[in-house]
């Protein structure tokens, strides 16, 4: 979401992810061992950052200057599609939970980007095939629908090769919270079915994402949750016959003929 009344004004203090360290374990045991600098391209507050920066020389970038302040390595703010950094500035560039919430343009951009300034490693985190049409909320002000946590795509393995054309494929890891897919015929029924307000049960959603910020007129609000018949059906039926799966992805690439 490209809008500074939200990424300015995020509670970053309280983003605080219990499995953090579980994903920074992945990182670091993907990282290759003769990678020295790394570019964390979207680091936010530096949960991540400030950990790998106890192993390697990273440098953190974000376009928030709110969350950069508690990042507690070299930082640089700037937006994910304009880096100010020389090709091949970095053994690796890392991106975590970032290109999700791209629009397209940003996104190609910020791949372009990405390919420039990694000189020989790229490792990238993303929810794995996620169903983004099953948490859409709707604007109390304009009407306009987007995804609640503002992710633009469903990604997964092949998608990132398609985008890393012309680097090799090393590995993938997943890992995280354990999350159990919707059905996609049954997400379009119960958008038909049920109204914006009850597609997204309460008890799943912390506190802290019950505020939101529509994305195309700005009018920020509490996202107006109500029991429907319709939604317990759906969630029901999810929860008994979805089989569960760790919501990371992780994926390492490698630029070929690095002339190394």
């Amino acid at each position: 979401m490209d809008n500074p009344l939200y990424y300015e004004d995020f509670a970053w203090a309280e983003l605080q992810d219990e499995k953090i360290q579980e994903k920074a374990n992945l990182f670091l045991s993907l990282i290759p061992r003769d990678v020295k600098t790394i570019l964390d391209l979207g680091c936010g507050n530096g949960i991540i950052t400030n950990i790998l920066a106890e192993h390697f020389d990273v440098t953190g970038a974000d376009r928030s200057v709110a969350a950069l302040k508690m990042v507690k390595t070299k930082k640089v703010q700037c937006n994910c599609n304009d880096l100010p950094f020389a090709d091949g500035a970095f053994d690796m560039v890392l991106s975590s939970e970032m290109l999700e919430h791209l629009e397209e343009n940003v996104y190609q951009e910020t791949i372009a980007e990405i390919r420039r300034v990694a000189r020989k490693y790229i490792l990238i985190s993303v929810p794995d095939s996620e169903h983004i049409q099953r948490d859409l909320i709707k604007c109390t002000n304009c009407g306009y629908f987007y995804n609640m946590n503002y992710h633009q795509r469903s990604m997964n393995t092949n998608l990132l090769m398609n985008a890393f054309n012309g680097y090799k494929f090393i590995q993938e890891r997943t890992g995280g919270p354990l999350v159990k897919p919707s059905f996609r015929w049954l997400t379009k029924l119960k958008h038909k079915l049920a109204p914006a307000s009850s597609w997204i049960p309460t008890y799943w959603t912390k506190k802290r994402k019950r505020n939101t910020l529509c994305p195309k007129c700005d009018h920020s609000f509490i996202i107006p949750f109500r029991h429907h018949p319709v939604s317990f059906v759906y969630d029901v039926l999810t929860y008994l016959f979805s089989k569960a799966r760790p919501y990371w992805l992780i994926v390492l690439f490698e630029k070929q003929n690095t002339g190394i």
